[in-house]
Protein backbone atom coordinates (compact mmCIF):
# COMPACT_ATOMS: atom_id res chain seq x y z
CA UNK A 1 0.00 0.00 0.00
CA UNK A 2 1.25 3.70 -1.12
CA UNK A 3 2.12 6.00 2.02
CA UNK A 4 -0.45 8.46 2.35
CA UNK A 5 2.19 11.46 1.90
CA UNK A 6 3.26 10.14 -1.57
CA UNK A 7 -0.66 9.52 -2.77
CA UNK A 8 -0.88 12.62 -1.50
CA UNK A 9 2.46 14.05 -3.71
CA UNK A 10 0.99 12.56 -6.68
CA UNK A 11 -2.31 14.36 -6.20
CA UNK A 12 -0.04 17.70 -5.21
CA UNK A 13 1.67 17.12 -8.76
CA UNK A 14 -1.51 16.34 -10.85
CA UNK A 15 -4.01 18.25 -9.38
CA UNK A 16 -2.13 21.11 -7.65
CA UNK A 17 -4.78 23.55 -5.15
CA UNK A 18 -3.39 25.44 -2.16
CA UNK A 19 -6.13 23.44 0.24
CA UNK A 20 -4.01 20.08 -1.57
CA UNK A 21 -0.89 21.63 -0.08
CA UNK A 22 -1.91 22.32 3.20
CA UNK A 23 -2.91 19.35 3.70
CA UNK A 24 0.31 17.31 1.86
CA UNK A 25 2.52 19.01 4.19
CA UNK A 26 0.43 18.17 7.20
CA UNK A 27 0.78 15.05 6.48
CA UNK A 28 4.33 15.55 6.41
CA UNK A 29 4.87 16.94 9.52
CA UNK A 30 2.61 14.84 12.04
CA UNK A 31 1.96 11.66 9.78
CA UNK A 32 5.38 10.71 7.92
CA UNK A 33 8.23 8.76 8.93
CA UNK A 34 11.04 9.70 5.80
CA UNK A 35 12.61 6.31 6.51
CA UNK A 36 9.73 4.76 4.98
CA UNK A 37 10.50 6.27 1.50
CA UNK A 38 13.08 3.77 0.98
CA UNK A 39 10.73 0.98 0.72
CA UNK A 40 10.00 2.31 -2.56
CA UNK A 41 12.33 4.57 -3.57
CA UNK A 42 11.43 5.00 -7.42
CA UNK A 43 7.93 6.01 -6.23
CA UNK A 44 9.35 8.35 -4.10
CA UNK A 45 12.02 10.14 -6.70
CA UNK A 46 8.89 10.29 -9.12
CA UNK A 47 6.42 12.29 -6.05
CA UNK A 48 8.56 14.58 -4.67
CA UNK A 49 10.38 15.30 -7.56
CA UNK A 50 8.63 18.01 -10.02
CA UNK A 51 6.57 19.56 -7.81
CA UNK A 52 5.29 23.39 -8.05
CA UNK A 53 7.34 25.97 -5.98
CA UNK A 54 5.51 26.41 -3.52
CA UNK A 55 5.78 22.68 -2.16
CA UNK A 56 9.60 23.40 -1.90
CA UNK A 57 9.03 26.95 -0.16
CA UNK A 58 6.97 25.23 2.76
CA UNK A 59 9.48 22.29 2.88
CA UNK A 60 12.35 25.11 3.44
CA UNK A 61 10.56 27.06 5.76
CA UNK A 62 10.23 23.67 7.85
CA UNK A 63 13.91 22.74 7.07
CA UNK A 64 14.97 25.95 8.17
CA UNK A 65 13.12 26.08 11.74
CA UNK A 66 14.27 22.40 12.01
CA UNK A 67 17.51 23.06 11.81
CA UNK A 68 17.34 26.39 13.77
CA UNK A 69 15.35 24.57 17.08
CA UNK A 70 16.39 20.78 16.83
CA UNK A 71 18.94 20.23 14.51
CA UNK A 72 18.93 16.37 15.55
CA UNK A 73 16.04 16.23 13.32
CA UNK A 74 18.20 16.48 10.11
CA UNK A 75 19.26 12.94 11.10
CA UNK A 76 15.51 11.64 11.42
CA UNK A 77 13.77 13.59 8.68
CA UNK A 78 15.59 16.12 6.11
CA UNK A 79 18.54 13.60 5.31
CA UNK A 80 16.19 10.64 4.29
CA UNK A 81 14.02 13.34 2.30
CA UNK A 82 17.47 15.14 0.65
CA UNK A 83 18.11 11.66 -0.58
CA UNK A 84 15.15 11.81 -2.91
CA UNK A 85 15.81 15.16 -4.29
CA UNK A 86 17.57 14.87 -7.58
CA UNK A 87 20.72 16.79 -8.21
CA UNK A 88 19.44 20.11 -9.63
CA UNK A 89 16.25 19.96 -7.76
CA UNK A 90 18.19 19.69 -4.51
CA UNK A 91 20.39 22.89 -5.25
CA UNK A 92 17.68 24.41 -5.97
CA UNK A 93 16.38 23.53 -2.76
CA UNK A 94 19.59 25.01 -0.72
CA UNK A 95 19.30 28.09 -2.59
CA UNK A 96 15.47 28.68 -1.85
CA UNK A 97 16.40 27.76 1.90
CA UNK A 98 19.54 30.15 2.17
CA UNK A 99 17.06 32.62 0.62
CA UNK A 100 14.60 32.73 3.89
CA UNK A 101 17.00 31.68 6.47
CA UNK A 102 17.72 35.14 7.58
CA UNK A 103 21.46 35.16 8.74
CA UNK A 104 20.26 32.29 11.16
CA UNK A 105 22.81 29.17 12.23
CA UNK A 106 20.44 27.26 9.41
CA UNK A 107 22.21 29.92 7.42
CA UNK A 108 25.51 27.94 8.14
CA UNK A 109 24.05 24.77 8.21
CA UNK A 110 23.10 25.25 4.27
CA UNK A 111 26.14 27.17 3.30
CA UNK A 112 28.14 24.37 4.98
CA UNK A 113 25.98 21.47 2.82
CA UNK A 114 26.61 23.22 -0.09
CA UNK A 115 30.12 23.96 0.20
CA UNK A 116 30.77 20.01 1.24
CA UNK A 117 28.29 18.13 -1.40
CA UNK A 118 28.53 20.82 -4.61
CA UNK A 119 31.74 22.70 -4.88
CA UNK A 120 33.97 19.68 -3.37
CA UNK A 121 35.08 22.36 -0.49
CA UNK A 122 35.42 20.76 2.94
CA UNK A 123 37.60 23.71 3.74
CA UNK A 124 35.04 26.39 3.31
CA UNK A 125 32.14 24.28 4.62
CA UNK A 126 34.14 24.01 7.86
CA UNK A 127 34.19 28.18 8.42
CA UNK A 128 30.71 27.63 7.73
CA UNK A 129 29.80 24.61 10.24
CA UNK A 130 32.50 26.31 12.91
CA UNK A 131 29.94 28.97 13.54
CA UNK A 132 27.27 26.93 14.72
CA UNK A 133 27.48 26.59 18.76
CA UNK A 134 25.07 23.26 18.38
CA UNK A 135 27.05 19.89 18.62
CA UNK A 136 25.70 18.79 15.42
CA UNK A 137 27.82 20.83 13.48
CA UNK A 138 30.24 18.73 15.08
CA UNK A 139 28.94 15.65 12.66
CA UNK A 140 29.51 17.54 9.68
CA UNK A 141 33.38 19.15 11.25
CA UNK A 142 34.02 15.37 11.18
CA UNK A 143 33.11 14.74 7.76
CA UNK A 144 34.96 17.86 6.63
CA UNK A 145 38.11 16.73 8.67
CA UNK A 146 37.78 12.97 7.21
CA UNK A 147 37.66 14.97 3.69
CA UNK A 148 41.23 16.92 4.17
CA UNK A 149 42.71 13.58 5.60
CA UNK A 150 42.86 15.09 9.10
CA UNK A 151 42.03 11.40 10.55
CA UNK A 152 42.58 12.69 14.32
CA UNK A 153 40.23 16.01 14.29
CA UNK A 154 38.14 13.70 12.72
CA UNK A 155 37.98 11.34 15.44
CA UNK A 156 37.73 13.73 18.08
CA UNK A 157 34.68 15.50 16.31
CA UNK A 158 32.87 12.17 15.97
CA UNK A 159 33.41 11.17 19.39
CA UNK A 160 32.32 14.48 21.19
CA UNK A 161 28.78 14.62 18.57
CA UNK A 162 27.97 10.75 20.06
CA UNK A 163 28.58 12.00 23.57
CA UNK A 164 26.41 14.96 23.35
CA UNK A 165 24.23 13.18 21.19
CA UNK A 166 23.55 10.18 23.97
CA UNK A 167 23.22 13.18 26.67
CA UNK A 168 20.27 14.79 24.63
CA UNK A 169 18.79 11.01 24.41
CA UNK A 170 19.21 10.38 28.87
CA UNK A 171 17.77 14.25 28.98
CA UNK A 172 14.88 14.21 27.03
CA UNK A 173 13.90 10.21 27.42
CA UNK A 174 11.27 9.63 29.71
CA UNK A 175 9.38 6.19 31.26
CA UNK A 176 7.25 5.44 28.17
CA UNK A 177 10.32 6.48 25.35
CA UNK A 178 13.96 6.30 25.11
CA UNK A 179 14.72 8.23 22.10
CA UNK A 180 18.51 6.15 22.21
CA UNK A 181 16.31 3.34 20.79
CA UNK A 182 14.45 5.35 18.18
CA UNK A 183 15.52 3.87 14.62
CA UNK A 184 16.35 7.14 13.06
CA UNK A 185 18.79 8.10 15.51
CA UNK A 186 20.15 4.49 15.97
CA UNK A 187 21.14 4.35 12.28
CA UNK A 188 23.26 7.99 13.11
CA UNK A 189 24.98 6.02 15.48
CA UNK A 190 25.49 3.20 13.46
CA UNK A 191 27.07 6.31 11.12
CA UNK A 192 29.35 6.97 13.07
CA UNK A 193 30.69 4.00 14.61
CA UNK A 194 31.59 2.83 10.98
CA UNK A 195 33.22 6.70 10.26
CA UNK A 196 35.12 6.18 13.38
CA UNK A 197 36.06 2.25 12.58
CA UNK A 198 37.26 3.77 9.45
CA UNK A 199 39.04 6.75 11.14
CA UNK A 200 41.10 4.62 13.82
CA UNK A 201 42.07 2.50 10.91
CA UNK A 202 43.56 4.65 9.20
CA UNK A 203 45.81 6.24 12.26
CA UNK A 204 46.84 2.62 12.97
CA UNK A 205 44.78 2.23 16.21
CA UNK A 206 43.39 -1.36 15.29
CA UNK A 207 41.91 -1.94 18.67
CA UNK A 208 39.84 1.75 19.08
CA UNK A 209 38.69 0.75 15.28
CA UNK A 210 37.09 -3.05 15.90
CA UNK A 211 35.14 -1.62 19.16
CA UNK A 212 34.18 1.03 17.16
CA UNK A 213 33.00 -1.80 14.48
CA UNK A 214 31.62 -3.98 17.03
CA UNK A 215 29.73 -0.86 18.58
CA UNK A 216 28.49 -0.44 15.08
CA UNK A 217 27.11 -4.24 15.00
CA UNK A 218 25.21 -4.18 17.95
CA UNK A 219 23.13 -1.79 16.53
CA UNK A 220 22.47 -3.19 13.16
CA UNK A 221 23.86 -6.78 13.11
CA UNK A 222 25.73 -7.92 9.72
CA UNK A 223 22.67 -9.47 8.56
CA UNK A 224 21.09 -5.95 8.51
CA UNK A 225 24.24 -4.08 7.34
CA UNK A 226 24.15 -5.93 4.49
CA UNK A 227 20.61 -5.37 3.47
CA UNK A 228 20.95 -1.48 4.04
CA UNK A 229 24.70 -1.81 2.37
CA UNK A 230 25.00 -3.56 0.14
CA UNK A 231 23.13 -1.89 -2.57
CA UNK A 232 25.88 -0.13 -4.95
CA UNK A 233 24.87 3.25 -6.07
CA UNK A 234 25.95 4.58 -9.59
CA UNK A 235 28.81 7.07 -8.07
CA UNK A 236 30.28 3.87 -6.44
CA UNK A 237 32.95 1.74 -7.36
CA UNK A 238 32.07 -0.82 -4.94
CA UNK A 239 29.20 -0.82 -2.41
CA UNK A 240 29.30 0.44 1.19
CA UNK A 241 29.11 -3.35 2.92
CA UNK A 242 31.93 -4.04 0.93
CA UNK A 243 33.75 -1.56 2.35
CA UNK A 244 32.93 -2.21 5.99
CA UNK A 245 33.40 -5.98 5.41
CA UNK A 246 37.19 -5.01 4.17
CA UNK A 247 37.88 -2.28 6.68
CA UNK A 248 36.37 -4.50 9.73
CA UNK A 249 38.69 -7.37 8.71
CA UNK A 250 41.36 -4.88 8.61
CA UNK A 251 41.50 -4.32 11.88
CA UNK A 252 40.79 -7.95 12.71
CA UNK A 253 43.85 -9.08 11.06
CA UNK A 254 46.13 -6.48 12.34
CA UNK A 255 45.23 -7.54 16.03
CA UNK A 256 45.46 -11.28 15.10
CA UNK A 257 42.25 -12.09 15.77
CA UNK A 258 41.39 -14.44 12.81
CA UNK A 259 38.59 -16.91 14.33
CA UNK A 260 36.38 -13.54 14.44
CA UNK A 261 37.80 -12.41 10.76
CA UNK A 262 36.98 -16.07 9.74
CA UNK A 263 33.69 -15.76 10.85
CA UNK A 264 33.01 -12.48 9.04
CA UNK A 265 34.62 -14.31 5.81
CA UNK A 266 32.05 -17.07 6.07
CA UNK A 267 29.12 -14.49 6.38
CA UNK A 268 30.73 -12.16 3.16
CA UNK A 269 30.69 -15.11 1.01
CA UNK A 270 27.89 -16.65 1.90
CA UNK A 271 25.98 -13.51 0.48
CA UNK A 272 28.80 -13.25 -2.29
CA UNK A 273 29.76 -16.71 -3.60
CA UNK A 274 31.66 -15.98 -6.77
CA UNK A 275 34.26 -13.51 -4.55
CA UNK A 276 37.73 -14.93 -5.12
CA UNK A 277 39.07 -12.25 -3.08
CA UNK A 278 37.19 -13.23 0.41
CA UNK A 279 37.62 -17.12 -0.45
CA UNK A 280 41.73 -16.28 -0.41
CA UNK A 281 41.43 -14.22 2.54
CA UNK A 282 39.94 -16.88 4.79
CA UNK A 283 42.61 -19.66 3.58
CA UNK A 284 45.32 -17.18 4.46
CA UNK A 285 43.38 -16.57 8.15
CA UNK A 286 42.51 -20.28 8.59
CA UNK A 287 46.75 -20.87 7.45
CA UNK A 288 47.64 -17.86 10.31
CA UNK A 289 44.85 -19.68 13.01
CA UNK A 290 46.59 -22.95 12.68
CA UNK A 291 50.12 -21.89 12.60
CA UNK A 292 49.57 -19.52 15.62
CA UNK A 293 47.75 -22.56 17.70
CA UNK A 294 50.85 -24.72 16.79
CA UNK A 295 53.61 -22.22 17.63
CA UNK A 296 51.59 -21.68 20.95
CA UNK A 297 51.51 -25.78 21.28
CA UNK A 298 55.09 -25.53 21.28
CA UNK A 299 55.51 -22.88 23.60
CA UNK A 300 53.58 -24.58 25.84
CA UNK A 301 55.74 -27.55 26.00
CA UNK A 302 58.84 -25.96 26.50
CA UNK A 303 57.69 -23.51 29.17
CA UNK A 304 56.05 -25.39 31.42
CA UNK A 305 53.62 -23.10 34.29
CA UNK A 306 56.21 -22.48 37.56
CA UNK A 307 54.60 -23.95 40.15
CA UNK A 308 53.76 -21.81 43.49
CA UNK A 309 56.42 -22.22 45.84
CA UNK A 310 54.86 -22.24 49.44
CA UNK A 311 56.93 -21.27 52.84
CA UNK A 312 56.60 -25.03 53.76
CA UNK A 313 58.85 -25.82 51.01
CA UNK A 314 61.09 -22.96 51.64
CA UNK A 315 61.28 -23.91 55.10
CA UNK A 316 62.36 -27.42 54.03
CA UNK A 317 64.78 -26.39 51.27
CA UNK A 318 66.62 -24.26 54.20
CA UNK A 319 67.23 -26.51 56.23
CA UNK A 320 68.33 -28.85 54.04
CA UNK A 321 70.76 -26.22 53.42
CA UNK A 322 72.35 -25.53 56.77
CA UNK A 323 72.97 -29.23 57.08
CA UNK A 324 74.88 -29.41 54.11
CA UNK A 325 76.89 -26.49 55.45
CA UNK A 326 77.18 -28.17 58.53
CA UNK A 327 78.77 -31.63 57.24
CA UNK A 328 81.17 -29.63 54.52
CA UNK A 329 82.49 -27.77 57.85
CA UNK A 330 82.71 -31.16 59.98
CA UNK A 331 84.67 -32.95 56.98
CA UNK A 332 87.39 -29.74 57.13
CA UNK A 333 87.47 -30.13 61.00
CA UNK A 334 88.21 -33.31 60.65
CA UNK A 335 90.70 -33.07 57.72
CA UNK A 336 93.16 -30.56 60.14
CA UNK A 337 93.50 -32.70 62.72
CA UNK A 338 90.91 -30.72 64.95
CA UNK A 339 88.37 -32.52 67.26
CA UNK A 340 84.94 -32.40 67.01
CA UNK A 341 82.64 -32.74 69.24
CA UNK A 342 85.32 -33.40 71.86
CA UNK A 343 86.79 -36.36 69.96
CA UNK A 344 89.62 -37.15 67.40
CA UNK A 345 87.53 -38.28 64.16
CA UNK A 346 88.46 -39.89 60.83
CA UNK A 347 86.79 -39.97 57.69
CA UNK A 348 86.19 -43.22 56.27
Amino acid sequence: MEAKFLTLLRELKNNYSDSLLVQTMDCFRDETNPLDFYQDEENTRESINGQRQNFYVELALDFIDDLNDVPELYFAVWEPTLYFLNTQRKSEFYKTSLDLSNNSDATDFINGFIELEENAAPEIAQYHFNRIEHYVSSYFMGICYLELENYENAIKKNEFFLYYLEETFNASSTDEIDLSQVNDFLTTKWNVYNDLGYLFNRVEDYTNAKKSYESGLEIFDLEDNFKINSVKLESQEIDDFTIFVNNYLLSLEKLGNYSKAIEILNFAIEKTPHDIYYKTKKENFEKKLASASFVDEIINKLFKTKLPFNIGKFEKTKLIAKEKALEDLIVEQIKYGFHVFGRPLEIY
